[in-house]
């Protein structure tokens, strides 16, 4: 076989780069037809949740826990103590009541003064209006044990002050300590200026009541909400 000729080998690798590049042509021209590939991508959601659990508060302090009329007498040299057969003090009012002066206190004025606090001061410190009850010893007993301990003159009462923070059934009549009485149907939880009453105290007894000292712990104050 005779050896191929340039002539003939620069045919074929002409004829060869043309079908390369008609190939490549075609190629491209066939990748341009398919569509675009969209990209897409799964979506996922989930919820949160905040929680707050708020609990309620039925509280009451005294802030004044104490009412005290000090050390005295009736006074005998009193006219009108003479004809009175009894002796009527009470917290009531900026300097509490004498009823004809026949009290004469023996002892610290300031004891008996309302600007030292001689009341029951009633507080609500919990988180709901709530109506607050009192009750505490009959008559007969807080004067126990004494001669005239059963006297009808022997009282022993209690009433609301301060009625502008009570919101209804306020108890502004002087009342026995043993009727287990509502105070206040409705005494706030806030604003903290008006959360609060003031119980003022009543005491009375003969003019010969034996003497000695008079004093009770059980009076007590409840609270329920509303």
């Amino acid at each position: 076989m005779d050896d191929i000729s340039n002539k003939t080998l620069a045919t074929l690798l002409i004829a060869a780069i043309v079908i390369t590049l008609g190939g490549t042509i075609i190629s491209i021209n066939r990748l341009s037809q398919v569509p675009k590939a969209k990209i897409s991508g799964r979506a996922s959601t989930d919820t949160g949740t905040a929680e707050v659990t708020i609990q309620s508060s039925v509280s009451i302090v005294l802030q004044s826990n104490t009412v005290n009329f000090g050390t005295g007498y009736v006074n005998g040299s009193n006219a009108a103590c003479a004809s009175s057969p009894d002796v009527n003090i009470s917290t009531d009012g900026s300097g509490g009541t004498n009823a004809n002066d026949c009290w004469i206190n023996a002892s610290d004025d300031s004891v008996w003064s309302n600007s030292n606090g001689n009341w029951f001061d009633v507080e609500n410190d919990g988180t709901v209006n709530v109506s607050v009850d009192i009750f505490g010893p009959t008559n007969v007993s807080f004067f126990s044990g004494q001669e005239h301990s059963d006297s009808s003159v022997n009282q022993l009462l209690w009433q609301v002050r301060d009625a502008v923070n009570c919101h209804s059934n306020n108890a502004s009549d002087w009342i026995a300590f043993d009727t287990n009485s509502t105070l206040c149907g409705d005494l706030p939880a806030f604003p903290d200026a008006s959360d609060n009453i003031t119980v003022d105290v009543l005491v009375r007894f003969p003019y010969d009541q034996d003497a000695t000292t008079y004093t009770n712990s059980s009076i007590t104050f409840q609270a329920f909400q509303i």
